[in-house]
């Protein structure tokens, strides 16, 4: 997390309904989701921007103790 500590004094980090502030708390909670996920890969695609909007689409998959989970 290298770049966590070079580029954010005050990082603040939303996943889905996890909304977290601060550098352990945020490194404790990747750490916690990189084991849990394994293989991880994941896609973006960029669907449309505008002025002061833009439409992504993300697409992920991991491997959790022999079984994928979508």
């Amino acid at each position: 997390l290298g770049i966590l500590a070079v580029c954010f004094r005050y990082p603040q980090w939303r996943n889905r309904d996890h909304f977290l502030v601060g550098r352990p708390a945020i490194v404790e909670f990747l750490s916690g989701k990189w084991e849990r996920e394994l293989d991880y890969r994941l896609r973006k695609a960029l669907w449309a921007y505008t002025d002061n909007r833009i439409a992504v689409r993300f697409e992920y998959e991991y491997r959790n103790k022999g079984r994928v989970v979508p």
